[in-house]
């Protein structure tokens, strides 16, 4: 019976060694898993700057400025006028356009509502 019960010991001291290792093993996994996705972020994270300084850089005022010059006789631009601003409400109202939904084109079988007739699908 002694013998039996050591035995048994010995079998839940590897097992439990076992078990151990590998959630050991497991966490290293999750570790690794969280390193990378970590660099991945910070990479993001400075391709967005990076992203953003170029933006800043393409859209000063005095390069647009020197661009429009550059470029005029193409673009043919001419300076805004204050009456060219309004507001949202001084835009016309977008007329309703119910046109599609005049036509009387069913699509049959179910979406009609028709159950009952029968449908022929070649």
């Amino acid at each position: 019976m002694r013998r039996i019960v050591q035995i048994l010991m010995v079998f839940v001291m590897i097992s439990g060694a076992a078990y151990t290792f590998e959630t050991k093993r497991r966490a290293e996994i999750a570790a690794d898993e969280i390193r990378q996705l970590t660099r991945q972020i910070e990479q993001e994270k400075e391709t967005i700057a990076l992203l953003k300084a170029d933006l800043n850089v393409l859209t000063q005022a005095g390069r647009l400025q020197k661009l429009t010059e550059r470029h005029a006789e193409t673009l043919q631009l001419e300076t805004m006028k204050v009456e060219q601003i309004i507001t949202l409400d001084e835009l016309p109202k977008r007329p309703l356009d119910l046109s599609p939904f005049e036509k009387d084109e069913s699509l049959g079988g179910y979406a009609d509502g028709d159950l009952g007739s029968s449908v022929n699908i070649q």
